[in-house]
């Protein structure tokens, strides 16, 4: 990492008091915007021009581009189904024909790296994967760096093996591995001027450090802090800060993520609330209704949106270990996916059952005949699965089980605005959610909202609109004034998104830079660097 980068990633750290830790926080954006070391301005002219020409982009998309390839450090913040690996991939591939490369592309997950690996190769990029083979996708195994050295040496001479893994390493345009594999020793006498770390609002700072001490001069950090956070097992750790990923850390300093703002997964009424409740209406569809018709099966409420709350008020959650489990919810879930499936006109791999808790995840793969094992990706299957379980993914049809139901209206971690974006958006042609009303609608942070917004809209299951202007807005295809009424939701450790008018950006709510500064754990990593 060249010592710029190396001045905006540790801004703050360290610093003996106050005013210094502001000040180094203050100078990020402009250290940020500020173009890499080492960069001929006449090869970065044409890559702009290059986007310019591209027809399969959007604005938003240009945008990123244009700053991904001019300026040090770059955030793009792409919502759900905007086509943030599609951008990420474009981003590569024009940072190689500018002379940036070798490119270190990770993400800290396995699911991610296949996802970019299968798109260089597509684009026709000679991409490297190092990691585990049980860990990588099957049809993405002749990438493997194992793989590319066995057509060149014997596995069993060990010293032409190993030759032959650094001679295909160093043929590669690109480098795919997750965080923690950029950290492979096969990798240490290698440099990559430009890296790119995709979801990375999941990743901890420290794991994304370690991509980034492999010679970097340029990075993109792709991600979107509206949606999951970094998992974190321990809550003293979680406590200390390290749930705030690098990408949060950044936007709390001031540098504003480029907002890829146009979504073509779901139909215009599944992105209704997210867009004006997370993203402040910024988020727009490029799909038509009619190209996502909603599946039979189901009394839709409202004909042509396929949205709908199920009531169940017969059932009460019950503790299972750590977990909740609502067995009058599974069976409910189950009747709405078996008349989906008798309907015809959707498969099982069509469709994805999702809840919060691990318990009610269980209850459901029993009630349904669901095998383990069949929730994983690439299988044709019914997936049971939990939120966290399918941020990235997608399906035809989504069928949500809340579980919670108790008097006092607690939900826990239900409330977390974050994974309900995730729950609301995985869908691109039907969501059903099922839930008692009367405890999630105490919960005044998002559930509350969402409810009152069904309700008005008349998107509850046997029941009529509260709201006629906001039925009348659904009926007639206006999601915007279908949601005018629907209040932003504020995101911890995330942002509320603005517009100016040079590009779309993200404004934090709250500053993160220097609140979690006594951990030992981040602090550890950066004193290192």
């Amino acid at each position: 990492m060249d010592a710029a980068l190396r001045g905006i990633v540790c801004a703050g750290f360290g610093c003996a008091t106050t005013d210094e830790r502001d000040a180094q926080t203050a100078a990020v954006p402009q250290m940020c915007s500020s173009p890499p070391s080492g960069t001929a301005p006449f090869a970065v002219g044409s890559a702009a021009g290059e986007v310019h020409r591209k027809e399969n982009l959007n604005a938003s998309q240009r945008n990123a581009l244009l700053a991904g390839i001019s300026q040090r450090l770059t955030l793009v913040q792409g919502p759900p189904g905007t086509g943030k690996t599609h951008t990420a991939i474009s981003l590569i591939s024009l940072w190689l024909r500018s002379g940036q490369g070798p490119v270190l592309a990770t993400s800290d997950s396995n699911i991610a790296v296949d996802n970019l690996v299968g798109g260089l190769a597509a684009a026709g990029m000679a991409v490297v994967r190092v990691g585990r083979p049980e860990s990588v996708r099957s049809d993405l195994l002749p990438h493997m760096l194992e793989s590319q050295a066995a057509r060149q040496a014997d596995r069993s001479d060990r010293e032409a093996f190993h030759h032959a893994q650094v001679a295909a390493l160093r043929r590669a345009q690109v480098v795919c591995a997750t965080c923690s594999g950029a950290g492979s020793e096969m990798l240490g006498k290698l440099t990559f001027p430009s890296v790119l770390l995709d979801e990375a609002s999941q990743a901890t700072e420290p794991s994304t450090l370690v991509p980034l001490v492999r010679g970097a001069r340029q990075v993109a950090l792709v991600g979107d802090h509206c949606q999951l956070p970094p998992t974190i097992i321990s809550r003293d750790a979680e406590l200390g800060g390290l749930n705030v990923s690098l990408f949060d850390h950044l936007v709390a300093a001031g540098v504003h993520p480029h907002l890829l703002d146009t979504q073509y997964r779901m139909h215009p009424a599944l992105a209704a609330f997210p867009s004006k409740a997370f993203y402040s209406g910024m988020l727009r569809s490029g799909v038509e209704p009619a190209a996502r018709k909603a599946p039979r099966g189901f009394h839709w409420p409202v004909e042509g949106a396929p949205l709908a709350f199920v009531p169940c008020s017969h059932g009460w959650e019950r503790k299972d270990g750590s977990s909740y489990e609502n067995h009058a919810e599974a069976e409910e879930v189950a009747r709405i996916v078996q008349n989906f499936l008798a309907a015809g006109e959707l498969t099982e791999g069509d469709i994805g059952i999702v809840t919060p808790y691990a318990g009610q995840v269980r209850v459901l793969r029993r009630i349904l005949r669901v095998p383990r094992g069949a929730d994983q990706p690439g299988v044709p299957r019914l997936e049971v699965s939990s939120v966290d379980g399918f941020q990235g993914r997608e399906k035809e049809l989504i069928v949500f089980s809340a579980v919670r139901s108790n008097l006092s209206g607690a939900v826990g971690f239900l409330a977390d605005a974050r994974r309900v974006n995730v729950m609301l958006t995985r869908a691109r042609r039907g969501l059903v959610v099922v839930g008692s009303e009367a405890t999630l609608s105490q919960e005044p942070t998002v559930w509350g909202p969402w409810l009152a917004w069904a309700s008005a809209c008349g998107l509850v299951a046997g029941r009529a609109a509260t709201d006629p202007a906001a039925a009348a807005a659904v009926h007639a295809g206006d999601w915007a004034g279908a949601t005018a009424n629907v209040p932003a939701v504020w995101m911890r450790h995330g942002s509320v998104p603005t517009r100016d008018a040079e590009h779309v950006q993200a404004a934090p709510c709250r500053s993160i830079v220097g609140s979690h500064s006594s951990s030992n754990l981040v602090m550890s990593s950066y004193s290192a660097l």
